[in-house]
């Protein structure tokens, strides 16, 4: 909004000096469109050229991030990307400069062409100063700055760890009171340490004085005799044998270490691998269900209550109740609408009786884990065996029905649901009547699925007797 307000001052200027009126009047009856569109051009330039003079616009932005580049000297953290925006400010301020003078000279050779230089007076005198490209105190661009600081960082770091290691092997040898190695090191850390940084003159003084002590100590005390050939023999070889175990523990506790390491990402590893494999499995359930659910949001109705009663028979009773409510949600005004309703409330059920049949038997099987006494005696035991025998009988006559549905559901063509629905029917009114007296429950559901399969089956087809065939 501003540098509209000032193109637009800028153009009153133009078009207010009385020494051009009669030559404006002129151009526009020449040309009225092209002359205001040169005069805008040059207000814009006008406008570019007063930003460069008041150092406003992308020149101030050069100017400000120069400056906080030189600033940033001794931020180490920050002075790299600060320097970097610096240099980014110069470059679009060049590239404005460099733009400002391409159109200048655009505008100045069409306006000799329209014969129009009369109305753009200022224009030719107009020379946009360069931007700023160096740091306010010195001569140098962003990055030469940046180049140098960075090597006088990297010098000042080499001297820090020289000197470290100056220091550590002079107190080592003021320490094992070996003067004849202590004497030349303080020479050395005077030389090229001690100057540098106040810590460094303390330690020297702190050297100095500990070694006068002790060549004072050195001058007093008589040399200890040396020992003899034998005793010096001995000290030698037990000096050795320790240094050998010394080795030998270092050795194996490296072995130790490296067997931890080994057997630790082993572990590491095979978590890794059994945590991928159970993401896998959840992810193929996940596309799985997410498929099943898109499948349901696409079947037509007769399709959606054919697959329920398959996968009710197939006691995959969850499923069955995903296919019916899809069914009841989708098609509320069906007539197949209320027989799914009522069969998802049979499913219900038996999921409900299911997890209580479930539950007494886990308190059965802590009783027995318990050792909880028995009653009835032998005859317990004969009625025990008679119940798992029709139970096992139960799951043979389900097991057989399955087997025949999917032979039968395979016979079937994939767009015949009248046949479909009848050999449901067919199946689920057998099973309802053979787990009668083992499994009533099941009998039950089996009942309901049968009518409900017989109920679409009668609803489909043209000819209902197709559906008990």
């Amino acid at each position: 909004m501003l540098r509209t307000s000032l193109t637009m001052l800028a153009l009153l200027a133009v078009l207010s000096d009385p020494a051009l009126a009669a030559d404006t009047k002129a151009g526009a009856r020449a040309n009225p469109a092209r002359r205001a569109e040169l005069i805008a051009m040059t207000g814009m330039l006008q406008q570019e050229f007063d930003d460069a003079r008041t150092r406003s616009g992308v020149f101030g932005e050069a100017g400000r991030n120069l400056t906080h580049c030189e600033n940033a000297k001794d931020n180490l953290a920050q002075r790299r990307r600060t320097c970097e925006e610096a240099k980014a400010s110069v470059e679009r301020c060049n590239a404005l400069v460099d733009s400002w003078n391409q159109r200048k000279a655009t505008v100045l050779k069409e306006a000799e062409a329209e014969n129009m230089l009369n109305l753009i007076p200022a224009l030719p005198r107009m020379v946009l100063r360069a931007c700023p490209y160096t740091l306010p105190n010195s001569f140098k661009s962003p990055m030469e700055a940046l180049a140098e600081w960075e090597g006088e960082s990297q010098g000042h770091e080499r001297m820090v760890s020289n000197c470290d290691g100056i220091r550590r092997n002079l107190f080592a040898a003021i320490d094992n009171e070996r003067l004849d190695q202590a004497k030349p090191l303080l020479s050395q850390f005077r030389a090229s340490c001690s100057r540098e940084l106040q810590t460094y003159d303390e330690l020297e003084q702190l050297a100095a004085s500990r070694m006068a002590a002790l060549e004072t100590t050195a001058s007093t005390v008589q040399p200890p005799a040396r020992p003899q050939p034998e005793i010096a023999e001995l000290l030698d070889a037990s000096i050795d044998k320790a240094e050998r175990a010394a080795r030998l523990r270092e050795a194996e506790e490296a072995r130790l270490q490296a067997l931890s390491d080994e057997k630790t990402r082993k572990e590491t590893a095979q978590r890794e691998a059994a945590q991928a494999e159970r993401q896998e499995a959840q992810s193929k359930q996940e596309k799985a269900r997410q498929a099943f659910k898109d499948s349901l949001a696409t079947m037509p109705v007769g399709q959606l209550y054919a697959l329920a009663d398959e996968l009710g028979a197939q006691g995959k009773l969850a499923e069955a109740r995903e296919a019916l409510r899809s069914l009841v949600l989708r098609f509320p005004d069906h007539s197949l609408a209320p027989a799914a309703a009522k069969q998802m409330q049979t499913i219900a059920e038996a999921q409900q009786a299911a997890g209580e049949r479930t539950a007494e038997g886990e308190a059965g099987a802590g009783n027995s884990n318990g050792k909880a006494p028995r009653q009835g005696g032998g005859g317990a035991g004969k009625g025990g065996a008679g119940a798992d025998n029709a139970q096992a009988e139960c799951a043979r006559i389900e097991k057989e029905a399955e087997d025949d549905l999917e032979r039968r559901s395979n016979a079937v063509a994939p767009n015949d649901n009248v046949g479909r629905m009848a050999v449901i029917y067919g199946m689920a009114n057998r099973m309802s009547t053979a787990l009668r007296s083992c499994n009533p429950g099941k009998a039950d559901a089996y009942a309901q699925t049968a009518a409900g399969a017989l109920a679409t089956c009668r609803a489909l087809a043209s000819d209902a007797s197709k559906c008990t065939q």
